[in-house]
């Protein structure tokens, strides 16, 4: 009896978790069973989701495709709780300007929603799932929402021009020639030149002479994305994503933002193509000024399909298509992760993580068209836990469900 009585004090002495270990089996702290336990179901009560990100003052959702049906459709489930938790900017790895005419969409319900969306360039955005999320916060904002939500593309394109010269049309006709002959430098041929750059750099400084409104401020901010274009144009390979994490940080100032976009983007490490130098990710840049107030949601695919274009060998023509995933390696992430046998799910990557998921491993990624003609993804080695704050995993891709396919 004194042995049975000295063994309970010892048990209930023990930690919880200690405790718990002792009286099951054990397989808790098999993969399978870690990942049971930390996983947040998409399809039930996103509670746990939003207690990760309640002190972030940007949140992105990224996609390990441009062309998977799941993720886009995650998004329709993320976005609207991220809102009701008090996001209000909805922004994507999409253009300033052409994004510009969703937000008055989405705000005052004037223009088409559908030609905005209908650009051969980002035609992966062009699918019936984010026109359903967008139709879906037009509804929130007629019906009263306050603050409303906004539509922005924070990708650097030269499509600002447009702002730029038609604010100051309305209100300095000879400034707005001025901006426009200034613009004109960069043609599209372009690949860089000081004296076009200063031109371009001028009319920022002109406009900053106007008096200060908030339209003002708006049109000052798409001087600078031209600014950030031209960057492009001339071939500095860090300047895309810089300009992003630019252009999020200025919307940071006004609300809390939620970007969809492509995994490389947003992760907190640098990242690594086909080309073997390394491009700083917006998100590193992001996560460097906002600490823990960036959350980065990446994502991984275990199989399935996808669209994407593929260009037609030796020439600058291509078509969209259904594209079969590769076949996962034994150290992919998906595949790693798909022992939770569960088709969906998010999963905090918050260490310390067990050995068998820490450290670099292999994933599978594919842009808006295919790396080559025999591999439809790229498979390369990453560090979730640093990369990411949590990971979105999807068992099965299908072809995301495109409004309308453009010629490439």
């Amino acid at each position: 009896m004194k042995r049975a009585t000295l063994f309970l004090a010892m048990i209930l002495a023990l930690p919880l978790a200690a405790r718990v270990r002792a009286v099951r089996s054990g397989d808790v702290d098999t993969p399978a069973a870690w990942l049971r336990q930390r996983a947040i179901r998409i399809d039930g009560t996103l509670s746990p989701f939003l207690r990760l990100v309640s002190n972030a003052r940007i949140v992105a959702l990224g996609d390990a495709t441009h062309g998977t049906h799941e993720l886009f459709a995650s998004k329709q489930q993320l976005v609207p709780a991220l809102v009701d938790a008090g996001f209000r900017t909805i922004a994507f790895e999409a253009p300033y300007a052409e994004y510009a005419q969703l937000d008055d969409y989405i705000v005052h319900g004037s223009g088409d929603p559908a030609a905005a969306l209908a650009l051969a360039r980002y035609w992966f955005w062009d699918a019936q799932e984010v026109f359903d999320l967008l139709m879906w916060a037009r509804a929130q904002n007629a019906a009263g929402l306050t603050p409303p939500i906004r539509i922005a593309g924070v990708d650097p394109t030269a499509g600002a021009m447009r702002v730029v010269v038609d604010y100051l049309g309305r209100i300095d006709p000879a400034a707005a020639e001025e901006a426009q002959a200034n613009y004109a430098c960069m043609g599209a041929s372009y690949r860089g030149d000081e004296r076009c750059r200063s031109l371009i750099a001028g009319v920022r400084t002109s406009l900053a002479s106007h008096p200060p409104s908030p339209e003002l401020d708006e049109v000052l901010h798409a001087a600078r994305i031209v600014e950030q274009s031209e960057r492009v144009a001339a071939g500095d390979r860090n300047a895309r994503d810089a300009a992003m994490a630019e252009n999020l940080t200025w919307l940071a100032q006004r609300d809390r933002v939620v970007v969809l976009g492509h995994n490389e983007h947003w992760g907190r490490t640098d990242y690594v193509l086909q080309d073997p130098r390394p491009i700083r990710s917006a998100g590193s840049s992001l996560a460097a000024t906002f600490g823990n107030d960036y959350f980065a949601l990446g994502s991984a695919l275990l199989d399935g399909t996808f669209l994407a274009v593929e260009y037609l060998p030796g020439t600058f023509d291509g078509f969209i298509g259904a594209q079969q995933m590769t076949a996962p390696s034994p150290d992919d992430f998906a595949r790693l992760l798909a022992q939770a046998r569960l088709d969906a799910m998010i999963v905090p990557l918050h260490a310390p993580l067990p050995p068998w998921l820490a450290g670099t491993h292999r994933m599978r990624i594919a842009g808006s068209a295919v790396p080559s003609p025999d591999a439809a993804t790229l498979d390369l080695p990453a560090d979730f836990g640093a990369k990411f704050d949590a990971v979105l995993y999807l068992a099965h891709s299908t072809p995301s469900l495109l409004r309308h396919w453009p010629d490439i």
